[in-house]
Order: structure tokens, then sequence, then C-alpha cells
């Protein structure tokens, strides 16, 4: 792992690293609060000896110094601990005596320093008052046996001394809050190790997903307001589905795309909206476009436009009405809508059928742009059938949301069935202060050289008008036609950028 997948685990599982730190905080208040105070009582030896046939007086101060590292280790033998308790009488085990003892050797001093620490200051006191004496003798049975003069002499200088040591509340917290850092940043990388989900465009690129032909950024209010209209509010994202408009027409150069796949590896990827939004975005540039809703399980552009779906593509390919018929335009804009129609018990036959493919080929011819929303390629085959009679694909990828498994296996099912692979479309994509989106005003300039808020357009007011009556086989209706849908439209213009030619186009149909 680099910097940047580090840095992407903590910003995406800060939570991970948060709670530790909070508990391991908490943890360590508590501690502080309820530690016992403790009592400490140091004593201080000066080490005195005499060298036999020694020179001078500094190889006497080298004996005694030597003797003091000596005395450090000897202030922790049983022998002392027994002594203490003996001269005490204390009602201890000679291993609970040890534990309370400490030393310290001066460097380059001959001055031992033993501390006596415990939570009771009696017990602290008592304990000191016995070691001062009994060490001595300890030291002197130990350095002076046999006859002639002693060679080292043991003199108390300090103490015992009695006080409380001081609590050291921030370095416990502090070392609890750093406890809980490294389990917090541990908890996080093994989160992201163990999350297989797509995180960038590097990542769809190396398992065959490029290129990546637009990112767009999550809009909190797509649930409500799944249409991108042109205002303010939605500026992001129309700008981002224009992006991928200009990226179809130039992405590839074997050939033009009249019939485009829109799919996704699963559910809730956003492949719908995608196909929805793409379409008002060529519409804007002034093409007749047709979106074709073929998702015959769990249909959404319908609902996405407001139209009625009761008759549809599944009734046109059983031959109950004619393809024509079926077709709803929406609003003034030249966009026209295929939905599915009555949901039928056999999908994957129907758009695999010889009657589907008739139903293209006649389409290709009234109308230049044809997006095609299909299930997601996992769970069904019915992306695959269309695919491979498609001029393209597209496939939806959700962002941090999509597996890696489920990219990869969506792009060996496109290329299993011959289709052509267009490239992804990730949505969802968290919008950051420093992002190229978020870094560039869009707001218009007007006459003055001042930016004005971006004007929000109206919906138009528009009647569908009802088909012409569905023909009759011996004397029963085969289909009712499409009934005419009276209200409002939640139509879009086509916007203010389009081209001269495709406006007068539209002239020339309203006279």
């Amino acid at each position: 792992m680099d910097l940047r997948q580090y840095l992407r685990a903590l910003r995406k599982y800060w939570w991970a690293v948060a709670i530790p730190i909070v508990v391991g905080v908490a943890f360590g208040v508590v501690s502080v609060k309820r530690e016992a105070p403790m009592y400490r009582s140091s004593v201080t030896f000066f080490v005195r000896t005499t060298v036999a046939n020694a020179n001078s007086n500094f190889s006497a101060d080298q004996f005694a110094q030597r003797r003091v590292s000596s005395y450090v280790a000897l202030l922790s033998t049983d022998r002392l601990a027994k002594g203490i308790i003996e001269r005490a009488d204390l009602d201890m085990t000679p291993k609970q005596v040890q534990r309370m003892i400490g030393a310290t050797g001066d460097i380059d001093t001959v001055l031992l320093t033993a501390t006596v620490t415990s939570p009771s200051a009696e017990l602290t006191t008592t304990v000191a008052d016995a070691l001062s004496e009994e060490f001595v003798v300890m030291v002197d049975q130990v350095e002076n046996a046999g006859d002639g003069p002693a060679s080292v002499n043991l003199d108390l200088v300090s103490g015992p001394t009695l006080s409380q040591v001081p609590k050291r509340p921030i370095m416990t917290v502090g070392l609890f809050g750093v406890l809980g850092v490294l389990i917090g940043l541990a908890c996080a990388l093994a989160f992201d190790l163990r999350d297989k989900s797509l995180h960038s465009d590097e990542e769809i690129i190396e398992l065959g997903g490029g290129p990546i032909l637009a990112s767009i950024p999550f809009d909190p209010t797509s649930e409500d307001e799944p249409l991108t209209l042109d205002d303010q509010s939605k500026v992001l994202q129309l700008e981002a589905f224009r992006k991928l408009r200009t990226n179809l027409q130039f992405v590839d150069t074997g050939g033009s795309i009249q019939v485009l796949v829109v799919t996704s590896s699963v559910s809730s990827e956003g492949k719908s909206q995608t196909s929805a939004n793409l379409a008002l975005a060529m519409v804007a540039a002034g093409r007749k476009v047709l979106v074709i809703e073929a998702d015959l399980r769990r249909p959404m552009v319908s609902k996405y436009f407001g139209l009625e779906r009761s008759v549809g593509l599944s009734d046109a390919i059983v031959g109950h009405v004619d393809v024509h018929e079926a077709i709803q335009p929406w609003g003034r804009s030249g966009l026209f809508v295929l939905t599915a129609g009555h949901i039928p018990p056999n999908p994957s036959e129907l758009l695999d059928s010889e009657e589907m493919r008739s139903i293209l080929i006649s389409l290709r011819d009234e109308y230049e742009m044809i997006i095609i929303d299909t299930p997601p390629l996992l769970p069904v085959t019915d992306a695959a059938v269309l695919a491979a009679r498609a001029d393209g694909v597209v496939l939806v990828v959700r962002h941090q949301k999509t597996t890696q498994n489920q990219m990869s296996t969506s792009v060996r099912a496109l290329a299993s069935v011959g289709a052509r692979f267009l490239g992804t479309v990730v949505t969802m994509v968290p919008v950051s202060r420093g992002s190229d989106y978020a870094s560039y005003d869009y707001s218009p300039i007007d006459s003055s050289g001042k930016r004005t808020p971006a004007r929000h357009l109206e919906p138009l007011q528009s009647k569908h008008p009802a088909g012409p009556a569905a023909e009759t086989r011996g004397g029963k209706r085969q289909g009712d036609p499409i009934r005419a849908v009276e209200g409002q439209s939640r139509a879009t213009t086509v916007a203010s950028d389009e081209p001269e030619n495709a406006r007068r186009r539209r002239r020339g149909a309203r006279a």
C-alpha cells in the first residue's frame, strides 16, 4: 500500500480510528481517578572504604564506586527482605517486601539511595526505618567478616523521608490515547484490506473497465429528483453528463454509435438515472433521442420521466401493439421514451427474439440516438443479449460500492458475447473541495462581467397525444393504445448553447 491508500483508508474508516482513541482516553481518565495514592520513603547511604596497600585516595574512591554497584543488587536479595520482616515484625513474604524496594547508585559518586514505595504511608515508613538499620548490619557482615579492620563502612546520611508520589494524569491519559491510535490505525488498515470495492479510476482501468467516460458527482437529492435539469442546483451533475455525451462521440473510431446499451454489474448502481440523464444531454445538443426501457424486471425510466408504462416494449415484441404506438414523446424537447410495458414472465426470451431485433432495425431510421436501459449484467442475461446487437455498451459502476470481482466479471461477460465495450461511467463520486468540478465556478457572466445565478428552467406544459387505435384481429382487440397523458410534464428545454441547426429543426417541426 502507498501513502495515498493509507490516507484513503483513514478517510473512509475514520470511525475505526476515532473509537479506540476515545475509549483509550476514557479508560486513561478512569484509571487516573481510580488510582490509589502512593507513598515513597528514601534512604541515602555513604560508602566509605579503606584499601590495603593503596597508594592514594583515588584508588579508595574507585573501589567504593564499584562497591556501590554491588550494593544496588544487594538491596533486592531475600536475605535483606527477611531481615526487614524480622526487625519490623511484619506479616509479609520476602517477595512482597522486595517489590517495595528500589535502589539507584549515583554515577561517579559513593552515594547509594534506596526507596520504599507502597500505598500505605505507615507501612512505607516502617519498612524504610527497618531497611536503614538492617542494610548497614548486612553490609558489615558481608564485607567485614574475619579479623582485622573494616574494609567498608556504610553510613546513613539522609532519611528516611516520606513523600506522596505525584500522579501524572497527562502521561497516563496520553499513553492510553497513543495505544488507542495504534489500535485504530490497525483496524482501519484491516478494514481497507478487506474492502474490495472500487475506489479509484486506476483500479477500474486495471480491471479492463477503461476508459473512464465520466464521473458523476454524488447528488443527495437524486432519489427525489433523478433528472438533471438545466439549473444551478444540479450544475455539477449536468456538466458530468455533458462530458459523457462528448466522450461518447470520440471514444472509439471503429464506427458511429447510434444504439447504445447502458447497464451495470448489479442493482442500485445508477444505470437508469444515467440512461435518462444522458438522453437529456443528447437532446440538449439537438439530437432526436429514443430511450428504450428494456429493464423488464424492475423498470425505473418510466418512473423518472413520469410516463405511463401499461403498454410498451413487451407488448410490441409480442405483437399486441405497434411499436410506434407505444412510443411516448416527453414534452417538446425531442425526447421519446419506449417504456417497458407489461412485466412478462420471460424477459430474456423476449429480448433475444427476432421481433426485438426487427424493432431495433426499424427504429434506427427514425432516431439519431437510441439509448437502451437494461437490467444488471450479473444476475440475468438480458443486458448481454442486447449488448451484442447494439453499437456499443457503457458499464455503470458505483463508487466504493461495486466490487472488483463484479467489475471484472461484467467486463468478461460483455467480451464473451462480442459486445463493443466503450467504457465505464462512475456514479455517486464524492465531491471534495479540491476536485475538478468543485474548483470551477459555473455561474454565467452577464454583459457587465459579473456572475449571475443560472436561470432555473420551468417545466414545459405539454400533452402526450394519443396514438392511433390499435388494430384488431378476428374481431378481438389486440392491445389498448397509449392514452393521452394530460397535465404538466417534467420536461426540460434544450440548453441555450445547443447548435443553431437543432433550433431550426425544432422550429420547422412546430411550423
